[in-house]
């Protein structure tokens, strides 16, 4: 779908915050299917936007604040292993992104070593 060149995405969507022209109307004044204007007006719909949030294939941008509470809960919760802190960050952060999404943020932040290190510590501790 977003094989769609941008102009003809910006003149749909212009067409269509007017709400005077038909479909048929706008697929002809943009130079495109009709199929083209229903899936991008289902798009705006559903979405709120003509754009899409992220490219195909490609993983979500961070966002600062999910990045402060994934660490505010690392921070907490030590001694967990790497794949129960991504489970409980799931559950208790309400964050939905897939597993290697979440552990790409992880690694990229070094957590896992900052995890053994606090490991290795408590557990020494503990003997």
């Amino acid at each position: 779908m977003w094989a769609i060149p941008e102009d003809v995405r910006a003149k749909v969507f212009r067409l269509l915050e007017q709400e005077k022209y038909s479909q048929r109307h706008i697929a002809q004044m943009a130079g495109c299917s009709q199929g083209t204007v229903s899936k991008l007006k289902k798009h705006i719909a559903t979405y709120g936007h003509v754009t899409p949030l992220k490219a195909p294939g490609r993983p979500k941008k961070f966002q600062k604040s999910h990045q402060v509470k994934i660490m505010n809960h690392v921070r907490k919760h030590h001694k967990y292993s790497l794949r129960r802190l991504v489970g409980t960050i799931k559950s208790n952060l309400s964050i939905d992104w897939s597993k290697s999404t979440m552990c790409k943020l992880l690694h990229s932040r070094a957590i896992e070593s900052y995890i053994g290190k606090k490991c290795i510590q408590a557990q020494g501790e503990s003997f």
